[in-house]
This record gives structure tokens, sequence and C-alpha cells, in this order.
């Protein structure tokens, strides 16, 4: 908002206090106060000409504040909201207004350390919270017995919005009862929001191959838990699973945390837990396309600013290459990979079940582990897959709770 003014006078009422060269300190109702950064308050101004007020989109590049400029002329504080009037050479008469509700700022109160969480603002992070839950099979298999409806999910907003808590709290839910026609998984990918293409197309089928040059994935085999794509330029964040024809013997599907299995490596060998959250290289060749796909992740992703917590965790034996560490390291490394995968082998911690005709598993791919126990050749089992980003699954549940409360 640009008006005008003919002095440059710093001036405060009630909730401010102080303003030197660089903070402005802020008073709020409850005694308790903040200094914030001049060029932070500016950039943050939400005004019309600053933001779109469609998009959201901030029209005011960063770039272009000039700090040696940048002045405020006139600071008032009602109590309610903070109004600062600016020299702005970015503005037509080279003064601006910016208005900020008190009670937005005083969620950053406290934040400004470079080592806390955002705040649920709605801006910075969503207003509402979910708080994701580790689980082992004692905690996971009564949650996991409750099947989601198909014909409910297509057609029941709360129904949806139930899947999407689910999945951002334990990181997996079923569906049961869906068509078993090909391409069913799509129908379900897009009810929620648009499928992620691979290099395998927008599904890829999870067959007995009988080729041996065929990848050990599509064979009749016992396949040890993992994570899919750790090779790709960014980790696909949600499979879905369509049991389209169920294997009577063997076959069975099998989960695992990988929240809980690093949190338990974290809580009891701490010092193999740390060299798990080092780069390591994966790649994999594409022998249809002939064409060779790398790739550098830590197993264990930490948040930037809480390395205690564990955002995701990246485990693919069969495309992991063998870091080039010091040997004193390289005995650490193994070992701790060794205890990592002990986790996900112990039945405690491995929830395994058989996906009938009609249920879809909907997981976290950079959360929850994903095998198969071996089934004879003579079986025909047929699952259909595809990818999806995690974002979409946070973005809408933001919306759809938001909407619930409103």
């Amino acid at each position: 908002m640009e008006f005008q003014s003919d002095s440059i006078s710093v001036s405060s009422s009630t909730g401010l206090d102080d303003y030197n060269d660089s903070l402005i300190k802020v008073n709020f109702l409850d005694g308790s106060s903040e200094n914030f950064h001049v060029a932070w308050l500016r950039d943050s101004c939400r005004c019309s000409q600053c933001v779109s007020s469609l998009t959201k989109d901030k029209k005011l590049n960063p770039a272009d504040i000039d700090l040696k400029q940048l002045k405020p002329t006139e600071i008032t504080n009602d109590g309610v909201t903070l109004k600062i009037n600016w020299i702005d050479d970015l503005s037509s008469s080279n003064y601006h207004q910016s208005c900020y509700n008190l009670s937005w700022l005083q969620l950053f109160k406290g934040k400004f350390d470079g080592l806390s969480d955002y705040p649920a603002d709605g801006i910075y992070g969503p207003e509402k919270i979910i708080h994701t839950i580790a689980w082992n099979v004692e905690t996971i298999k009564p949650i996991c017995e409750v099947r989601f409806s198909y014909d409910q999910l297509m057609t029941d907003e709360s129904t949806l919005m139930n899947v999407l808590k689910g999945l951002l709290t334990y990181g997996i839910v079923f569906i049961c009862d869906a068509p078993t026609e090909k391409e069913t998984i799509l129908t379900i990918a897009r009810r929620i929001a648009y499928e992620r293409t691979t290099g395998y197309g927008s599904t890829f089928d999870v067959v007995a191959n009988p080729d041996p040059n065929a990848h050990f994935s599509y064979s009749s085999a016992p396949l040890e838990l993992h994570t899919d794509l750790c090779y790709r330029e960014r980790v696909p964040g949600i499979q879905l699973l369509h049991c389209i024809q169920s294997a009577v013997e063997g076959g069975d599907s099998v989960f695992a945390d990988g929240l809980y299995c690093g949190q338990q490596l974290q809580l009891n060998e701490p010092h193999l837990f740390d060299i798990l959250t080092k780069p390591v290289i994966f790649s994999f060749y594409d022998s249809q396309r002939s064409i060779w796909f790398r790739q550098k992740w830590p197993i264990i992703v930490t948040d930037e600013t809480n390395t205690k917590t564990i955002k995701e965790v990246n485990l693919s034996y069969f495309s992991m290459r063998a870091p080039l560490l010091p040997a004193n390291q390289m005995d650490t490394f193994f070992t701790a990979f060794r205890k990592l995968f002990n986790y996900t082998r112990s039945s405690c911690n491995r929830l395994t079940l058989k996906l009938r005709e009609g249920e879809v598993a909907i997981f976290n791919n950079r959360r929850v582990f994903h095998g198969r126990e071996g089934y004879p050749q003579n079986e025909q089992r047929f699952l259909q897959g595809c990818y999806m980003d995690l974002d979409e699954i946070q973005g809408l549940y933001e919306k759809l709770s938001t909407k619930s409360n409103h």
C-alpha cells in the first residue's frame, strides 16, 4: 500500500518499544515480545502489491530490497495490527505501508534461531499438523485391519480425508473391494491427485517373468524389504499396489516401518545411526532402454534443523553401492547397515499379509519398506502399481481438513 509522508521520524504506540538499524521489537498482549528484522518484515508484507491474492505467490522480489535504503518512517502497534510505513524505492511514491496481524507475528516468536520448526501459520507450514506414529506389528495390526471401501473412497469426502490422514500418520493404508480391472489403480490415484510417470510408464505390472535375465523383483522368489527407485532424481513419495490376482499359495506381501526401525537403531546404537545419515550412491541400469540412473541419498534422512528427527529412509540393497570410506568407518557402515536390516527382518516389525483380489495397499515409499514372500512358479499372482508425489497427499489433506473446520 503506497502512501505519502513528509517526515522520516520513527514513532511507536502500544505494543512497540524500539527500533534500531535492523530490528523492530514487537510487543504482544501477553507481555512477550520478539525482535523482527526489517528485511524479513518487508519481505513478508502481504498487501496486494506484494502478494497475489489468487496464488499467494510473492510479487516482491527480495533481491530488490535495498537494506541501505529500507527504513521505517512510522510504526504503530494497536495490540491487534502492526503497521509500518517504509522508505521504499520500489514504490512510485518512494513509500510503502505494510500491515501485519499480531496473532500471525506471534507465531514466529522464538523461531529466528535457525533451528526451530516452521510455525503452523498456513504459509510456512500447515495450520493442522499431522504427527507421524512409528509402528511395529503390535501397533499397526489393529490399524490395518480396517479397510477403506473403494466405493466410499471414490464418492465420500470424509473417507478420502481419513485415507489421507492414515497415510500421513502411519505411512500405510489399505483399500478393499476395488474392481479387478487393469488401471483401476489410476482411478484411485486420480481421485487423490495424479499419478507420477516414471521409466515404467504410468503403471507397472508385478508378475513373475520366466526370463532368466529379468530383474529378480519380477520373479516368484522372495523379495526382501526395500524402497523403490532410490536411484532417481527424487524418490517417489507414494506407492499404490493393487491386487488383481492373488496367489493361492505364498506370495504374501510384507511391510515394515522404516521410521520405527531407524528410531530403534538411533535409540540403541546412535553411533551406527549417524553413519547411515551420510549420502551413498544408488545406481540402476535400465536394460530395456540401455541407460543408467544414479543418485546420491543418505539411507536415513534427518531433518535439516533437528538431526534427531527422521524424515525418510531410503533402503535399496540391490541399487546401493558400497561407500568410499576409510577402513574404520567402513566397518562402522556395514555393521550399521546390517543392524538396520536386522530390524526389518524381525517378526516383531514385519507386517505380513496376503493382499486379496480387489485390495490395494497405499504407502509412503520413503518411509514404509515393502517386499514379498516367495510363491510357486505355477501360481498366477498379479499386482499392478503406480507412484504419486507425497506433497499431493499433504496438500489435499490440508485443504480438506481446513474446509471441515469452517
